[in-house]
């Protein structure tokens, strides 16, 4: 994820940009003007924090725990992007591939793009069947289709759709009408877009709604395995272009090796249209100043996942056709990944280093499927006998681009081994030796001793994938299935609580010796959403008065945060509705049933528009019903969960508690609803049937409730979303179309409905406060409105408890005609071209009103600035007039800038100007000078790669040694000085005078640092810095310098004054994690289970001592292990045992004896042997010896027994 810099980081980072902090800003907190911020500050360090632990966010509405881990941020030349990991705390989907940073985890770092298709990829191209019009088919060259607002869902439109999909396949040369879906989430922001019936791209986004977009389209070589052909492409989007309303560009693909494709199992045709583009990597970050932020990728291989699929067909009076047989079978799909490898900056590189797992293997996942000529399958060129690969990240390490010095690294470690899936164990930072490191994160999970986890493909999980340890085609006959098994199947893949809970998190211990532990239950339901029956029904239909069923799946019970010996902070999570008439009802609804067996009714023809209709055309006669393990019902998923929870209390350690409601399928404000229109040609099916989504309305917060220990209520937040009535007119129109399998009636269904885009903002939010005294309450009501188009904010009204109304507007550049008259006609011009920029998110102007009277107004008059070819659009006057003043207050300029957009004079309420000079590669103020114009100074402090020498330096780490021409000529007549350290005997000096000569030479023996010229009535200041890490050092006015030294780990270390004399040290004590474990008086001796004999249990001759760990900041604190102390065989004797068999005719004996240890010693077992004769019907009794060396022995007697024959132990010797 990358984040760009707002103006509330400005303060605190020295590497802020003006343009970042007048334009970023207003997404985040729009009310709070860039203008009122200092323009660049000074930081000095801080102790580095331990780090925090125990601060999980809850997703209440889906009961998910958000765990994160940061890892490190990127903060260049305004762009921020943070690299940390995050756990999807939801259980484990058997069926899911862990990713390369191990199960549930995931590592943000940069961002993507990934397509749903819809039907047919956007730009396909079909050149060999149609010669002369290879785009019939694309959706990108053909998206008019649906164009007529009158009649595009229509059955004069739908229904030549229709006939001709199914008519002619597989060569049907007819557009898909429907656009595919392009995900996007980075830099904070996430939505979709579509592109629309009229060519025009649209967005749904909570964050990014102002985005555009602009792709292009190419051939494509994708490259094969080693000694293999790669193969081409027709056309693939290989580009696509983000500006979000900053006006900063992303840039996803445009390499060969940032697309990811994938494939099913299936014969290729001649264009590969089979491989299709799936993901785009985000490649650049290109903000205005033109300075880009890349993003390296590399292929990895390929991986081929394979996933169990069962489905048979069965007819009703159905012509003469019969029931189809049917066996589970793995379908493969073959991936071509690329990992992230570097991320480049002026200032950094961040490398990512991987390597390949040897986790467990998915069944079957041979490339046979793909790469056999010949054979039924299928053939592609490019795919070698290697196999799949998948990998692991083992490392990030970080280095200054500046001094191309390594900072620091993280190394990763897993559990990976051939029988389980790769488990994320630890991650830790070293320094750039690896000699030092802070303690690691670590992570336990969920392990039971009696079951593990199935192999991928099992088909032992329950509907929503989970693991519920059944395969019911493991105890039935799966040649056929009929509609009468529809009740034991779906039974068969109900949730089991027993198995949810393996391989999820359980633990992380953090550096700093704190650990959170996480409880979970299932998810369970009072009531589940119906969709379609044979009409359309959004109804909820409830379990019955307190009853709940269990789901797939986890939430969150308790979080138990603790160091050491302290009191834990324990939260916990309840379910549950709140009314007294339902104390123990579940708040959770399923998101649909799951739903196998699917009816198709026959049609005699095509026929249009009956959706809903029992019988949907004339002429239907009997029924078809298709069975397959992947539910037909198309189930409600809302923010990635099918269980959604309506009201949730969580408790805090004081006993206080709070109450969320969420908006959810049980009002009917939040439902889906009905499709447009239906089409159905030859067959008609009354369970697939498309709904229209309102998914993005569901889980917005409607109320939270505070309540103290003793359940009195402290006070109310109450929230209302958009209600704007013509809000449904953000759409993107969408017809889908779906058709029967090959060997089945041919038959196919088309479904017209709109995918709504508009978003569910905050109109108002009112906050109620109750005294606890007299039971009285003050309100206040704040109202929001928006702008459609850009989801920005327009204005907002407070009305407060008295009565006063506040009434705060906002304008933007898309406002330019209701701007003030402050704006000039030459300032309007510049607002264009930001507008022709998309930096359509700048707050121009505030007006702020009490009751509708005006109070003040602040603008921000933006001016063009010029670098090159490149133009930077940045604040140049910041202006304020209040109520009763006819003019305007001038609060701030910006007199200029450099081409990184960076500050280098200012000045405020007509104040003297202060200027700045920027190093580093212009990533870090170096001076500050007060009083100053920008070409009134000169600061050279020989940082610069090539300016100085490294050594013993006054500030930072170089200086310059020999004579030194000063390279300042005087721009006026004012009087300037010239200062600089100078290195005399044992000691840096500092040197002061008048600087009356330009080009003036200082002459020295030793080395000089730190050269200043400026004018004699201002104050400079300069800083050095060990870049990526914090300031070095920084020098006042008067020459007195504070150092600031930094250890291995990139932590503050010591605070030094002028003479280096250590003011303040700081030494950062982590708590040592691993177990201290101390001797108990218990000792036992060790036995063994040999299954072997019989299960026979026995002693080895080893003695175990019993061990407590006592140290509390240890995950195995007050338990106890036994450890081998000492071989004893009087304490602990070791067993002998034996086993034997007779033949059927009781004819032979075998046995075989054993000790429960090994030995060089020879032992020997006497046995005695008593049978019947057959000859005389006499018990005879025999002897024999054993000899054992090692842990066995063995030996075989002939005998002639009648009915019996036993065995005894006599004695070892």
């Amino acid at each position: 994820m990358i984040k760009t810099s707002n103006l509330n980081e400005a303060i605190v980072k020295v590497i802020r940009k003006m343009q970042t902090l007048a334009v970023i800003s207003i997404l985040i907190c729009p009310n709070v003007l860039a203008q009122k911020k200092p323009p660049v500050s000074f930081p000095t360090p801080n102790a580095a924090s331990l780090g925090t632990y125990g601060q999980i966010p809850v997703n209440y509405f889906n009961g998910l725990a958000s765990v994160s881990i940061p890892i490190h941020t990127i903060d260049d030349k305004g762009i921020s992007i943070p690299i940390e990991l995050s756990y999807q705390a939801l259980g484990v989907r058997t069926d899911n591939h862990p990713g390369w940073v191990g199960l549930n985890w995931n590592l943000t770092a940069g961002g993507m793009i990934t397509r749903i298709a819809n039907g047919d990829a956007d730009e396909i191209i079909v050149s060999t069947a149609d010669a002369a019009n290879p785009n019939t088919k694309s959706y990108l060259f053909n998206y008019g289709l649906l164009s007529d607002d009158n009649n595009w869902s229509t059955a004069s439109v739908l229904g030549p759709i229709i006939q001709n999909y199914v008519t002619f396949p597989p060569s049907d040369l007819s557009a898909s009408p429907s656009p595919d879906e392009f995900v996007f989430n980075f830099n904070g922001l996430s939505g979709s877009f579509f592109l629309d019936h009229q060519g025009q791209w649209k967005v749904r986004s909570s964050n990014a709604k102002g985005t555009k977009i602009s792709m292009t389209t190419n051939s494509f070589d994708l490259e094969g395995s080693q000694g293999f052909q790669s193969i081409p492409l027709a056309r693939i989007i290989d580009k696509i272009e983000l500006t979000t309303p900053d006006g900063v560009v992303y840039v996803f693909g445009g390499t060969a090796e940032s697309i990811e494709f994938s494939r099913n199992e299936g014969r290729r045709d001649e264009t590969y249209n089979s491989v299709t583009a799936t993901s785009w990597m985000l490649t650049k970050v290109i903000p205005q100043s033109g300075t880009e932020t890349i993003l390296n990728y590399e292929r990895g291989g390929y991986t081929i996942i394979s996933s169990d699929s069962w489905s048979s067909y069965y007819y009703a009076n159905y012509g003469n056709h019969s029931s189809s047989t049917g066996s589970p079978k793995i379908v493969h799909t073959l991936l071509n990944p690329v990992y992230l490898k570097e991320i480049v900056t002026p200032g950094q590189t961040v490398t990512f280093t991987r390597s390949q797992t040897n986790e467990l293997a998915h069944r079957d996942s041979s490339p046979f499927y793909f790469n056999n000529p010949g054979a039924p399958p299928t053939f592609y060129q490019d795919i070698g006998n290697e196999g799949s690969k998948w990998y692991k990240l083992i490392n990030i390490s970080v280095k200054d681009n500046f001094t191309e010095k390594l900072i620091k690294q993280f190394d990763f470690t897993y559990k990976d081994q051939l029988d389980s899936r790769l488990m994320l164990t630890s991650v830790q930072e070293k320094d750039a030796t690896r000699i030092k490191s802070k303690n690691p994160y670590e992570f336990y999970y969920y392990d039971s001793e009696y079951f593990d986890l199935p192999g991928y493909a099992s088909m032992k999980t329950d509907h929503w994938g989970f693991f519920n340890n059944y395969n019911y085609f493991d105890h039935v006959d799966n040649s056929k299935i009929s509609p009468a098994d529809i009740n034991a199947y779906t039974t068969s893949r109900d949730a089991n609580a027993e198995f949810l809970l393996e391989g999820t998190l359980s633990h992380v211990f953090y550096p700093t010796g704190g650990q959170t532990e996480f409880v979970y239950e299932p998810n369970d339901y009072s009531s589940i959403i119906n969709s379609y029956d044979t009409t359309p029904n959004f109804s909820l239909t409830s379990l019955g008065f307190g009853q709940k069923k269990i789901a797939g799946g986890l939430r969150i019970k308790k979080i138990i945060s603790k160091t050491g010996d302290a009191i834990p902070n324990i939260r916990e999570f309840s379910y549950v509705k709140s009314s007294a008439s339902f104390p123990t009802t579940s708040s959770g609804i399923l998101g649909g049933k799951p739903t196998y067996f699917e009816q198709l009714y026959p049609v005699s023809s095509m026929c249009v528009g009956n959706a809903g209709l029992n019988v949907p055309c004339a002429g239907a006669t009997g029924s078809y019903w298709l069975f397959s393990n992947r539910t037909a019902f198309p189930l409600s998923f809302t923010n990635g969960n099918h269980v959604t929870y309506s009201e949730i209390k969580e408790k805090f350690p004081d006993g206080s508690y709070k109450i969320y409601n969420y908006s959810n399928h049980d009002s009917i404000l939040y439902r889906n609803t009905a499709i447009i229109n239906s089409g159905y040609y030859h067959m008609a099916s009354f369970t697939n049937i498309k709904t229209t989504d309102m998914s993005y309305v569901r889980g917005k917060l409607l109320t939270e409730r505070s309540y103290t220990s003793v359940n009195k209520l402290l006070s109310t937040n109450a929230y209302e979303y958009n209600k704007n009535p013509d809000r449904f007119n953000d759409h993107v129109r969408v017809v889908d179309i779906t058709a029967t399998s090959a060997n089945e009636p041919i038959g196919a269904q088309i479904h017209a409905y709109k995918k709504f885009l508009f978003e569910p903002y905050i109109i108002k939010t009112t906050v109620t406060n109750y005294n606890q005294n007299d039971n009285s309450s003050l309100s206040s009501v704040k109202t929001f409105e928006y702008n459609d188009l850009t989801n920005l904010l327009k204005n907002e009204v407070l009305e407060k408890s008295d009565g006063k109304e506040l009434k705060t507007i906002y304008k933007y550049p898309s406002d330019k005609s209701s701007l003030s008259n402050t704006f000039s006609s030459s300032d309007l011009l510049v607002i264009d071209e930001m507008v022709g920029k998309n930096m359509i998110s700048s707050v121009l102007e505030v007006e702020t009103y009490v009751n509708s009277t005006f109070l003040k107004r602040e603008s921000t008059i933006y001016k063009k600035h010029t670098f090159g070819g490149n133009h930077l659009f940045l604040p140049e006057i910041l202006k304020s007039r209040y109520a009763g003043v006819n003019l305007d207050n001038l609060d701030a300029q910006y007199h200029k800038y450099d081409n990184e957009g960076n500050v280098l004079t200012y000045s405020s309420n007509n104040s003297s100007k202060t200027s700045f000079a920027w190093g580093y590669n212009q990533q870090y103020p170096i001076a500050k000078v007060l009083n100053s114009e920008y070409n009134e100074f000169f600061y050279e402090g020989f940082e610069g790669r090539l300016s100085g020498s490294v050594g013993e330096a006054h500030t930072g780490e170089k200086r310059h040694l020999g004579s030194y021409t000063v390279p300042f000529v005087r721009p006026n007549t004012k009087s300037y000085v010239l200062a600089y350290w100078e290195y005399i005997g044992t000691k840096w000096k500092y040197q002061l005078e008048d600087y009356t000569i330009d080009n003036k030479v200082i002459s020295s023996v030793g080395p000089i640092d730190d050269v200043s010229v400026y004018p004699k009535d201002a104050l400079f200041s300069s800083y050095t810095y060990k870049p990526l890490i914090g300031m070095s050092s920084e020098t006042n006015p008067s020459g007195s310098t504070k150092f600031y030294a930094f250890n291995s780990l990139a932590q503050l270390s010591d605070i030094k004054d002028n003479s280096k004399n250590i003011i303040a040290n700081y030494n950062y004590n982590y708590a040592n994690t691993a177990g201290n474990w101390q001797n108990t008086a218990n000792t036992i001796c060790e036995t063994v289970n040999d299954l072997e004999y019989n299960n026979y249990l026995g002693t080895t001759g080893n003695k175990l001592q019993e061990q407590i760990d006592n140290n509390p900041f240890s995950f195995t604190y007050n338990k106890t292990r036994f450890v081998v102390s000492d071989f004893n065989q009087n304490a602990c004797p070791p067993s002998y045992y034996f086993v034997y068999s007779t033949d059927p005719s009781l004819t032979s004996v075998s046995i075989s004896a054993k000790r429960s240890y090994s030995d060089n010693t020879s032992k020997t077992m006497r046995f005695k042997i008593r049978y019947d004769s057959i000859s005389n019907g006499q018990q005879v009794e025999q002897y024999v010896n054993i000899p054992i060396t090692g842990t066995t022995g063995s030996t075989s007697l002939q005998v002639q027994a009648g009915s019996y024959i036993e065995v005894e132990h006599i004695e070892t010797y």
